[in-house]
């Protein structure tokens, strides 16, 4: 458990997001989550990359982080927050052991530097790392109803 609320305090709380789908980009039945490192500061090899919500740009490193292979799980999540006008969508991700395995070592030699979540090739957020993460994580934002579903759907055919 106090690994999960770790995994809230520094991936939930990120920044609320923009729609996965831009208006002319079409929804596939397949879906490619990654975490990978990222810089503040870009440097030689790195992607840049605009978080979304913002100006703020994320230096990504190449290679695929933590990809799908090391996903065990997809399931949808909604918060409910207190005053709001409505619920918090997300995605709940629960990691195989080796993914686990690799969530902890990236996490202890990358803490006070962001992460960036990919969806389908896209920085979703690139939250700061403030502690060591591990096994479950939570993607929360502005994500609409159809677009959770698609991702919980595409992952519960593999």
């Amino acid at each position: 458990m106090k690994m999960i609320a770790s995994v809230a305090v520094a991936i939930a709380m990120a920044a609320v997001v923009s729609p996965l789908f831009a208006d002319d980009a079409k929804p596939s039945d397949e879906v490619t989550i990654e975490i990978r490192r990222a810089e503040s500061e870009p440097a030689e090899g790195l992607i840049e990359h605009v978080v979304p919500g913002g100006r703020r740009k994320v230096y990504v490193h190449p290679g695929p982080g933590i990809t799908n292979k090391q996903i065990a799980s997809v399931r949808a999540h909604r918060q409910q927050i207190a005053g709001a006008s409505r619920d918090i969508l997300g995605i709940a991700i629960t990691l195989t052991d080796e993914g686990a395995r690799m969530m902890e070592q990236m996490s202890a030699k990358h803490l006070r530097k962001p992460i960036a979540i990919l969806i389908d090739g896209k920085v979703v957020m690139a939250p700061i790392l403030h502690t060591r993460l591990s096994r479950d994580a939570v993607i929360s934002g502005n994500f609409s109803e159809e677009e959770v579903q698609r991702i919980v759907d595409a992952f519960a055919k593999r």
